[in-house]
């Protein structure tokens, strides 16, 4: 790459039986000191339709009787982007009533059950009487005013929309806060009548589920009933959850196949708070069953406990966001998730997690780990990238401060955890990053255990351990346990407690690749309690970050708050699409935090290191000394025009090679030769590689020429000739 562009940055892209709602949940007892946690496993009903059933038993009977299940073809996730359900310039979903749909108003404050409530000036007063105007398989809308109150709810929810394109919308109108749903001990909204198996194509947008009568906030004697917020229980596909506001309720949001599958749910831009549960689990929002499910710039935060009520403390069985392994299609992005009960991110079925922050959580998520209960057969795939994990919380005298845990990860699934960053947790925490294996689970012979990983790029700072590897795993082994192909790549531990790596057991590194890793101010590596060399990377200094030190206060208190966790969740908490503030979506955090794990330099040589043979595949950012270039975007070697060079120490040619390979990428019209000589600049040369342009400084490509005349152990010099950017070199290796 050019040197007249800036220092380099880093890019961070069953059946269950009828009637009850169960949550699988999974309890963690963590032991004193250093000791990996195993696992202990409870399977509880939570919440029976029942329970939601005589929530309204009496306003049921005055919903229209259902119709036959409409048969619309299945619509993928992001396909309600065209014709009348749009996205706007903000990015908010806006659905155009088409001909022939009704559009009904609600008002609590000036409406009258006697009008039509066709229009903003002759709205209808009650929620019950405004949806027995809605007629089924249509695109009608109910809308509620702005600002206005109303202590009733959608128990149970029966109409569906008449196709993708034109959805069922429960919305509102006018301008300001959004209408508030006050259902007391009662559930706010749910579908999964028996009458009514089917609910298709429903849209809440802009509402606020309040469990009033369970906030301690709102009433001295809060009432710890079993309510959900929002509750799609019956067999549907296009459901859209974008926002709301959903609080104190037990599980807050339930999303499970009862009565049939659930196929794309898009959950976008809510703010799910404060669940608790004195009689059962809670959680912000379970799902199961669901295919196609995007969860996608909400904030999930203090889920699972409350403690203003007595018998509603924290638990490792509740959390944030819990996703079953009977998921499929998952993608979570763009999310804040923070102070947990137990986990932020339960992800049991993997698929995609990217760009979310998690602040504050015992464990900030799992991936593909299930206890107690059933597991994905053959394990999952999919990518964790671009994440920050800053802080941890204990629960009581348990240990926590967990940032990734993963397990029973599909072999040849091609997963990439890559471009994360951990930092700050809390004292004597467990890894920033733990590879296990599920425990009591009721079919574990499906399970495939650890295979298949790639770890890349990511950061772990201020923090205990970087990365466990959990005991009783078997290299080259099949089944539950099994560890196999686990690569990390490009990997940088600095101002850890104790060791980069800690394996429990001195037997994995038959199935371990370790290449371009870096730490500094660390145990290094452990095996079985004793030092290993896992590859020669222990720094003679910091790694010069521009600021590692970041935090959520100081980030907050850069856009004008308090430097407080608390402050900037109280603003998060705030968010809608009338109050809009990019300052506290995740993205904002996330950015600054990453900015200062930029580099304001090159990372510094490495000590002591021993002959590495020439034929293993060496990165090109790990040189020992350099002139001229400096580390591009992470991806390896960049900056190099003629005359740089970068040197690399105590390479092994052996008794001769003949071929040099490389991995380099430059635009069309630069480009040039990289020398190769051995122990100096001016030293012998032993072979050119004449660089083709690949066309983007991005676009690697393998390349080689013949070399003559090494062997033994030398320094190798890699010498760039030509003008203004010759090359970028990912990685390379001799033949």
């Amino acid at each position: 790459m050019l040197k007249t562009h800036s220092s380099a940055s880093r890019s961070f892209p069953a059946h269950r039986p009828a009637g009850e709602f169960l949550l699988v949940s999974l309890h963690r007892t963590v032991r004193n000191g250093r000791r990996r946690a195993r696992w202990a496993v409870a399977l509880i009903a939570h919440v029976t339709l029942l329970t939601i059933c005589a929530m309204r038993s009496a306003a049921a009977g005055a919903r229209q009787p259902a119709l036959a299940p409409h048969a619309d073809p299945v619509q993928s996730l992001e396909s309600r982007r065209l014709l009348s359900v749009t996205l706007d310039a903000n990015g908010w979903t806006v659905v155009t009533p088409q001909t022939g749909s009704h559009v009904i108003y609600v008002s609590s404050s000036g409406g009258n059950d006697n009008n039509t409530g066709l229009s903003a000036a002759s709205p209808v007063r009650t929620i019950a009487k405004g949806e027995s105007l809605m007629r089924d398989h249509t695109g009608d809308q109910l809308l509620l005013k702005a600002g206005d109150v109303w202590h009733e709810n959608f128990i149970f929810w029966r109409l569906s929309g008449k196709s993708a394109q034109e959805p069922i919308v429960i919305g509102s109108y006018g301008t300001g806060a959004r209408p508030i749903l006050m259902t007391g001990t009662g559930s706010g909204f749910a579908t999964g009548a028996s009458s009514s198996p089917e609910v298709d194509y429903v849209d809440l947008i802009g509402l606020r589920f309040w469990a009033d009568g369970r906030d301690p906030a709102a009433t001295a004697k809060p009432v710890a009933s079993g309510a959900t917020g929002i509750a799609f229980l019956a067999k549907g596909t296009g459901i859209l959850v974008e926002n709301c506001l959903v609080q104190d309720y037990a599980v807050n949001m339930n999303f499970q196949d009862m009565l049939g599958p659930i196929q794309n749910v898009s959950v976008r831009r809510n703010v799910v708070i404060d669940s608790y549960s004195t009689t059962g689990h809670s959680q912000g929002m379970y799902a199961t069953g669901v295919s196609n499910l995007l969860i996608e710039g909400n904030l999930f935060d203090h889920n699972g406990y409350n403690e203003k009520v007595a018998g509603a403390e924290a638990t490792w069985y509740n959390h944030d966001i819990y996703l079953s392994s009977h998921n499929t299609g998952v993608v979570v992005r763009d999310n804040t998730i923070s102070r947990a009960a137990g986990y932020g991110l339960q992800d049991r079925p993997g698929g995609i997690v990217q760009n979310n922050l998690f602040i504050n959580d015992p464990v900030g998520m799992t991936f593909g780990l299930v206890n107690g209960a059933s597991t994905t057969p053959g394990g999952v795939s999919g990518q964790v990238t671009g994440n920050v994990f800053i802080g941890g919380a204990n629960i009581g005298t348990l240990q926590g401060g967990s940032g990734l845990i993963v397990g029973n990860v599909k072999a040849g699934g091609g997963t990439v955890i890559a471009n994360n960053i951990f930092t700050h947790s809390v004292a004597n925490s467990p890894a920033a990053i733990t590879l296990s294996y599920g425990s009591n689970q009721t079919d574990p012979q499906d399970s495939v255990g650890i295979n298949d990983i790639s770890f890349k790029n990511n950061i772990v700072y201020n923090w205990t351990t970087g990365v466990e590897v959990d005991s009783g795993q078997k290299p080259g082994g099949t089944g539950l346990t099994a560890f196999n192909r686990v690569s990390f790549t490009g990997n940088e531990f600095e101002n850890l407690s104790g060791p980069a790596l800690k394996h429990r057991d001195p037997i994995y590194t038959s199935q371990e690749k370790w290449s371009g890793d870096v730490y500094f101010a660390t145990g290094g590596w452990t095996s079985g309690g004793k030092a290993v060399p896992m590859d020669t990377a222990t720094l003679t200094k910091a790694i010069p970050f521009i600021d590692p030190s970041r935090t959520i206060e100081s980030y907050n208190q850069s856009v004008g708050g308090a430097a407080s966790v608390s402050d900037f969740i109280a603003k998060s908490r705030l968010q809608s699409k009338q109050t809009w503030n990019t300052k506290y979506d995740a993205a904002g955090a996330v950015g600054y935090i990453t900015k200062g794990f930029q580099l304001s330099g090159t990372i510094p040589p490495v000590v002591g290191a021993t002959p590495k043979s020439a034929r293993s595949v060496s990165q090109a950012l790990q040189w020992s000394a350099e002139s001229g270039v400096a580390f591009d975007n992470f991806s390896g070697l960049g900056y190099a025009d003629g005359g740089d060079w970068a040197e690399y120490k105590q390479l092994d040619f052996g008794t001769g090679i003949t071929k040099f390979s490389a991995n380099v990428a430059t635009l069309l019209g630069y480009g040039g030769t990289i020398e190769l000589h051995l122990d100096g600049v001016a030293g012998k040369l032993i072979g050119t590689l004449k660089v083709s342009p690949t066309g983007v400084w991005s676009k690697y490509t393998l390349q080689s020429t013949a070399v003559t005349g090494a062997t033994g152990v030398h320094d190798l010099y890699l010498v760039f000739k030509g003008g203004k950017g010759v090359a970028n070199v990912q990685n390379f290796s001799f033949a």
